[in-house]
């Protein structure tokens, strides 16, 4: 926006501004020369475009770009956490074949609410029996690495969403050009 208004500053000399003289009627430039006026136009042109033209339209494209990757952050984000449940039901089913005991005080626990993707650490803390088993514990470390990988993408959409509003309120960029989210 500050490059926009510079620009119409600096073109103002362009403008053809008549004036008469009582001797004879002659029009020429604002600050005197055609020919400096004309260089001053162009200069002015230059700078609006080279200043705010370009810099907006690349600011434009990356706002685009973002707001497609944040939507591709929550798909994947959704697809992790659904994994991520597919595996906490797969861990309750092996927990309640190889463990039946535990299995029953584990659920005794809850109650009628499902086991969470979160609180699946919780439990091998709590029961150190069930941590000898290599299935479960793949089961918990693919768990992990699924939730690592959903807080990544939770990242990754703060880290565009910040960059999209920074752009917003960017005084060099003609900000009512690009896309609000």
């Amino acid at each position: 926006m500050i490059a926009l208004i510079v620009g119409i500053v600096l073109a103002l000399p362009a403008i053809p501004i008549y004036r008469t003289d009582r001797r004879r009627q002659e029009s020429g430039y604002w600050g005197g020369s055609s020919f400096l006026g004309l260089w001053v136009g162009i200069f002015a042109f230059l700078f609006l475009f080279g200043g705010a033209v370009i810099p907006t339209t690349v600011a434009y494209v990356n706002q685009v770009s973002d707001r497609a990757a944040i939507v591709q952050f929550q798909s994947t984000r959704t697809i992790y956490e659904s994994r991520a449940t597919d595996l906490t039901k797969r861990f309750t089913r092996v927990l309640a074949v190889q463990y039946p005991a535990f299995e029953k005080k584990i659920f005794a626990e809850l109650g009628a609410k499902a086991v969470q993707p979160e609180s699946i650490e919780a439990y091998l803390a709590a029961y150190p029996q069930i941590r000898t088993s290599e299935t479960l514990s793949k089961l918990v470390d693919e768990i992990r690495s699924l939730r690592d990988q959903i807080y990544a993408q939770d990242r990754n959409i703060v880290q565009a969403a910040k960059d999209m509003y920074v752009r917003r309120h960017n005084p060099w960029y003609l900000t009512f050009l690009l896309p609000s989210k």
